[in-house]
């Protein structure tokens, strides 16, 4: 007999809408557009989406247009994405009300996903919804939620937990849906995320299930869209863009900013520079007279997501095993991407996009996944909680109160507080021996406060 449904199924949605409505509050709250200042979306996604949804109402869908992107066929890159599930928000009157819904839509439905596909492969309720919330709210999958309004974030889980239900059920009408899911994901997201992606589902089911099921959906997928991925072929053939200008590399020191996010290491952020970068640079200068390397930024699950996914390492979950297999070779792959280089430009069409840290969208969810089963292990052993899991949960709780306080403080007297900072840096620090810099330079870090 089927269950019934109760509130405790409405329990995780309520979660993730109350966090989107309290971390994306000026969306909801001061009719802001949910764009940040400087991306992708800032500069060409949203007018390409105006572009769109104007010509669709005039009763035009155009699948090729010479005149659009300077020639590029529309839908060719990831600016349009008009294939995307929630394409129909484009047919509200108001464009930034269709906007907002699109790019939160992402977020909610990758945590749901997420905890979905969590509670199917037998976590608690607890676990799942700790998964959906590190792996849809982390900065790597919202970076390029915000940045290039990519969808692969609710299409990933989705994939996987449809795979699931035909290995628990036998229905084979699971597959076509599987393979119309990833087959919407290489139609709506960057064709660098479905390679990826597409390598791991493949090897999910490979290694999981003793099956090459995931290979022939993946196969299926890519020939059903070949009409779209022909079209990008053409449009990277004439690319201007160039190709592996830039080599991504993942230091091994770099890992310690999983743990402490304000230790963000890059060269292009020098007030909070972490020493080992400044060596590397300043070794590949010497050695290697190159400035063209970039550092890749681990995905950010702090300190309590870690000792979640130390505690993971006793689940004999093939699962957990599998997760665990992930985050140890895509570290290595971006830890040893300078040398593979040369062989990753061989690849068809991959090889000429040089964004290789894209890649952390597997690292991303894989340690969600292994979050989960650490929650998992400490659920289990309710009486004897190790002193380390309070510790850092009182630690949790001092810091996520603390920023709250601060956020609150600025929003209601941000104005004030600024107004003093300024005119305390402008009396006492601007001219002084240990201030060196210039007026604006304080101004600006006030800003960024």
């Amino acid at each position: 007999m089927k269950k019934p449904f109760t509130l405790n199924h409405l329990f995780p949605i309520s979660i993730f809408l109350l966090l989107i409505v309290v971390l994306f509050s000026d969306v909801f709250f001061s009719g802001k557009v949910f764009i940040a200042k400087g991306t992708d979306s800032y500069y060409s996604h949203y007018s390409s989406a105006a572009y769109f949804r104007n010509v669709v109402r005039t009763g035009v869908i155009p699948f090729w247009n010479p005149l659009s992107v300077c020639g590029t066929p529309f839908g060719a890159i990831s600016t349009s994405n008009i294939c995307m599930l929630n394409i129909l928000v484009y047919l509200f009157k108001n464009l930034n009300l269709a906007w907002n819904l699109r790019m939160l839509s992402n977020v909610f439905l990758s945590a749901l996903f997420t905890f979905l596909y969590a509670r199917k492969i037998g976590l608690s309720k607890l676990s799942g919804l700790l998964s959906g919330i590190v792996y849809s709210f982390s900065p790597f999958a919202q970076s390029f939620t915000i940045n290039f309004a990519e969808s692969y974030s609710f299409f990933l889980p989705l994939c996987l937990l449809l795979v699931e239900y035909y290995y628990s059920a036998r229905k084979i009408s699971t597959v076509f849906l599987t393979a119309l899911a990833f087959s919407f994901c290489i139609l709506s997201s960057n064709l660098q995320f479905s390679f990826y992606i597409g390598i791991f589902f493949s090897l999910y089911v490979l290694l999981r299930f003793r099956s090459l099921l995931g290979f022939l959906i993946v196969l299926f997928s890519a020939g059903s869209v070949s009409f779209y991925t022909f079209r990008v072929l053409e449009a990277v053939s004439i690319s201007q863009r160039p190709v592996l200008h830039f080599i991504d590399i993942l230091l091994p020191t770099h890992l310690i900013t999983m743990i402490f996010p304000f230790l963000f290491e890059s060269t292009f952020m020098t007030e909070t520079n972490f020493f080992f970068a400044h060596l590397f640079e300043e070794a590949t200068r010497l050695f290697l007279h190159t400035d063209k390397l970039l550092y890749i930024f681990p995905p950010y699950v702090s300190i309590i997501g870690l000792t979640f996914c130390l505690f993971s390492l006793r689940e004999k979950y093939k699962v957990a095993r599998f997760y665990r297999m992930t985050v140890l070779v895509v570290l290595l792959y971006l830890m040893s991407f300078p040398f593979l280089s040369p062989l990753y430009r061989l690849i068809p069409l991959i090889g000429r996009m040089p964004t290789v840290e894209r890649i952390g969208v597997l690292l991303t969810f894989s340690l969600s996944m292994l979050v989960g089963f650490g929650v998992e292990v400490v659920l289990r052993k309710k009486t004897k909680l190790k002193p380390s899991f309070l510790f850092y949960g009182g630690i949790s709780f001092v810091v996520v109160s603390t920023f709250s306080m601060i956020r609150l403080l600025i929003k209601f007297r941000g104005d004030g507080i600024k107004s003093y900072f300024m005119s305390y840096i402008s009396n006492h620090v601007v001219g002084t021996r240990e201030h060196i810099r210039s007026l604006d330079f304080y101004m600006k870090r006030i800003d960024e406060f």
